[in-house]
């Protein structure tokens, strides 16, 4: 992950002799006082803001979070980690969890990363958060989650920005809430006892109190002014009349001109070393050197600070510096291209050494835009856009790549195929797709492997696993052995692969070979989760459970690298719960995982539908449907993973409140076909398919269709889909001695690793089980027990409806119209419509979804085909 440089997590240097400013000081502590949320410093350049605050800050009694920020911060997983590490320079400890998370391949849920660092900050002690240069952020995103910071952080924090422009921030709701406390550029001006005080003692010029009210009265209280006239009189203070006449206009203007006089007075040796420095945003000797050909470029710096010349130290060993961003700009101004290119690459070069490639990138891209060149920043953005990538630093590499000309993307394969990864990892698929393409035109080149390993990935979310499979067998062979994250990419590819076409064991062993690569330290969890899935369609369930209770173990995390996505272990653990029958431990673990900060959308897709699916076994089926609607909102068309479960899921429980005419309308967009040959990734599907077809009274289709699906199931081990269809199976047998039979094969697959939760579904299951208890008598006992609890828990009152009203209750579950009622019961319309209106009543109820819930709870119809 790009960290930010620890010089911009670091509390300012000031000096002892700076001025004090009790007016404007006293104003930060009133808003500390007054619980204010935000102080907001709003001015020009050169107003003295960094100042103020940095030695207003230095005298509080409580922890600082300081954050400069640069064009760097743009992107919101930078900025993320920017924020976090800066309360980290106070606690290492907040937020710890996040470490790992923004070390991701992936863009991390930035939302639950803030939300979790809140959550730390309201155990802490005060402490205040300062982000200086605020106006460099140009992101909405990074907008805002800052908005949404302010808005829930604790009482004991205050934040304070700087920034030339005022935030795209709720700045009025702020100011009607009295959150906000705003000092302007007006404010920070000098006044007349504050310019004496800077002039006498600050800067001892033995300048006349005249002298001192004119420099006033011509720079209007401005503080970066005020200083430029000093550092000018300080070498000729003879030369004060003349100064103060000369200059006269807007700041703009007196600036110009007070630098212009500071510069001319400067050595020839100062004035270069200025110039050749100053498109640096921080300085250290060895770099000075790289730039200027010096040797003794620390001195330079030490003597500049010591005569005021606009620098400011960065640390306390005096090793970084900064110039006042007035000077830096100005200097800046006044260099030729041909200059300004040789500086920016010879920086470029120094940053490469030093092995820090942002940098590096910054300014040979600065050099490109001048002399048009991009070939440097081509060849270094190829070397970085590895770590880019695997450390969630995607907005970072878009933006590199973006800046370059189109052309020379589109004609670098290694770029071309960066950029498509990129939009790919962002969940840009139609773009990432795009870009393939445009790499598939180019010449090979060493970068090939990842192009191959890119189709691979696309094939996978297209379903066209010969191809996954082809494409990754060429990516074996193009990649080389150090490449290990993209070797442990390629082997999760693989996984998956086998998994969705059921090739479990497969897919185990391609498991095995993601944990021997690097990229097993960022998937530790989700490695773990899958081979759960797997041991559990194996047949293996209390294998996968104590996997997982083994990585839920508090402190679990400390051993196991990359440990940190909880909510996924929790999901895991709750499905195991399910199929052991253990609905409320289940539900626990789904409800703690959604309490959970650090979720993405598909984390959040995933762990609602569990919910739904929960809720619907419960027998409170109309929850079951809210819940499965609000997992779907989650669901992104650019996705790669397949949501046929959830689907099916929802159809089930349509089905289970007897709207026949919804799952025949997901079972036509299936086009389940006969003759088709099967796919182990809709096998969820298939069996809700069979579920409506028994419910149609098509039962020799139904027959049909779970032959071919259990001797699918042998064929592939899957030891518990075979226990579901044979209880499917049960109810199509043409005789109670047949379903007694595969009712007890069942009971002999679901014995050894207690799959009690497929028995508690149906009800002509349960009428069979105590004819089988001979079999496995505690099992037996065991599913019973439990659905005998449940039932006297939701105990229900008896049937409130008339024989007529129940007879219209089971047509309108049926999915029968008014009118077709009326038809079928040789009544008239109206009559229907008011026995609707006192079934509602009885019901308690208001439209027909909920009257036909409530009449499946109260068992007042049946699933009996029409």
């Amino acid at each position: 992950m790009f960290r930010p440089p620890i010089t911009r997590l670091r509390l300012p240097s000031v000096r002892q002799d700076v001025v004090k400013r009790p007016r404007l000081t006293n104003l930060l502590d009133s808003a500390r006082e007054a619980g204010q949320r935000l102080v907001l410093v709003v001015a020009a350049a050169g107003s003295g803001k960094t100042t103020l605050v940095a030695d207003w800050a230095l005298e509080q009694n409580v922890g600082i979070a300081w954050l400069t920020l640069d064009e760097s911060d743009n992107d919101p997983v930078q900025f993320v980690a920017g924020l976090i590490g800066a309360f980290r320079q106070i606690n290492p400890m907040l937020a710890a969890g996040s470490t790992e998370i923004l070390a991701g391949p992936q863009v991390p849920p930035l939302a639950g990363l803030v939300a979790d660092l809140i959550d730390d900050l309201a155990a802490a002690p005060p402490l205040m958060l300062v982000l200086d240069d605020y106006h460099l952020i140009r992101h909405e995103q990074i907008h805002r989650l800052l908005s949404d910071f302010i808005n829930q952080q604790p009482p004991t924090l205050l934040t304070i920005m700087m920034s030339r422009t005022e935030p795209p921030l709720p700045l009025a709701r702020m100011r009607v809430r009295h959150q906000l406390k705003e000092v302007t550029g007006e404010a920070l001006r000098f006044s007349d006892q504050e310019t004496a005080r800077f002039f006498q003692h600050t800067m001892a010029l033995p300048i006349s109190t005249e002298q001192v009210q004119q420099l006033q009265e011509r720079t209007e209280g401005w503080i970066a002014g005020l200083q430029l006239a000093a550092l000018t009189l300080r070498q000729h203070p003879e030369q004060a009349e003349r100064l103060i006449s000369n200059f006269a206009g807007d700041t703009r203007h007196v600036a110009d001109y007070l630098l212009a006089e500071l510069l001319e007075q400067q050595s020839t040796e100062i004035h270069d070393f200025l110039q050749q420095t100053a498109l640096l945003n921080t300085l250290c000797a060895p770099l000075c050197n790289a730039l200027t050909g010096r040797q003794d470029s620390q001195n330079l710096l030490e003597q500049l600070e010591a005569s005021h010349t606009l620098i400011f130290p960065l640390d306390d060993r005096r090793e970084w510096y900064r110039y006042h961003r007035l000077l830096a700009e100005w200097l800046r101004t006044q260099l030729s291209p041909e200059v300004h290119v040789g500086l920016h690459q010879r920086a470029s070069a120094w940053y490469e050494a030093e092995g820090d490639l942002p940098e590096a990138i910054h300014h040979a891209l600065a050099s490109g835009t001048i002399n048009g060149n991009y070939a440097p920043a081509q060849r270094l953005i190829g070397i970085a856009a590895d770590n880019a990538l695997f450390s969630g630093a995607l907005v970072t590499l878009i933006s590199w790549l973006d800046a370059l000309p189109p052309v020379t993307v589109q004609t670098d394969s290694t770029l071309s195929i960066y950029r498509a990864w990129a939009a790919l990892f962002a969940g840009d698929t139609s773009g990432c797709r795009t870009w393939a393409v445009q790499a598939e035109s180019l010449p090979e080149s060493m970068n090939s492997g990842k192009l191959a390993l890119l189709q691979a990935t696309l094939a996978l979310s297209a379903a066209d696993y010969p191809r996954v499979y082809s494409e990754a067998g060429r990516a074996l062979e193009l990649l080389g052995k150090n490449e290990g994250y993209w070797l442990g990419l390629l082997h999760w590819s693989l996984a998956e692969a086998h998994e969705r076409t059921g090739d479990l064991v497969g897919a185990l062993e391609s498991l095995d070979r993601v944990v021997d690569q690097p990229m097993a330290s960022l998937s530790v969890t989700l490695v773990a989760a899958s081979r759960m899935t797997i041991l559990n369609e194996l047949g293996r369930r209390r294998e996968a459970l104590a996997l997982c209770n083994q990585l839920l173990e508090p402190g679990a995390h400390l051993n196991n690298r990359g440990l940190t996505l909880i909510p996924v272990l929790l999901g895991k653990r709750a499905e195991l719960y399910l199929d052991g029958g253990l609905l409320e431990r289940a539900l626990a673990d789904v409800e703690r995982a959604l309490d959970e900060r650090l979720i993405t959308d598909g984390l959040l897709e995933y762990l609602n539908g569990l919910l739904g699916r929960i809720r619907d076994l419960q027998g409170d089926t109309l929850a079951a449907l809210t819940t499965f609607r609000k997992a779907r909102r989650y669901t992104t068309k650019s996705s790669m993973a397949d949501t046929s479960w959830l689907e099916a899921w929802e159809a089930e429980a349509h089905l289970r409140m007897g709207n026949l005419n919804v799952v025949r309308n997901w079972a036509k967009a299936q086009s389940f076909d006969l003759d088709a040959p099967l796919e182990w990734l809709h096998f969820e599907a298939y069996q809700v398919y069979v579920r409506l077809l028994i419910a149609r009274g098509e039962v020799v289709t139904a027959r049909m269709w779970l032959d071919r699906l259990l001797v699918f199931a042998q064929a592939h081990g899957a030891l518990r889909r075979r226990i579901s269809l044979h209880l499917l199976l049960s109810m199509v047998a043409p005789d109670k001695a047949s379903a007694r039979l595969e009712v007890g094969r069942a009971l002999d697959l679901a014995a050894p690793e207690g799959y009690v939760g497929f028995f508690q579904i149906d009800a002509r299951v349960l009428e069979l089980l105590p004819s089988l208890r001979s079999k496995d008598p505690a099992l037996v006992d065991a599913i019973l027990n439990s659905v005998r609890l449940r039932n006297q828990l939701t105990a229900l009152p008896p049937n409130p409806l008339s024989e007529r009203e129940t007879e219209v209750l089971r047509l309108i579950s049926a999915g029968l119209s008014n009118v077709e009622i009326a038809n079928r019961l040789f009544i008239a319309p109206a009559t229907v419509k008011r026995h609707i209106n006192h079934i509602y009543a009885a019901l308690g109820v208001s439209n027909r979804i909920e009257a036909i819930a409530r009449a499946k709870a109260l068992n007042l119809v049946h699933n009996e085909p029409l």
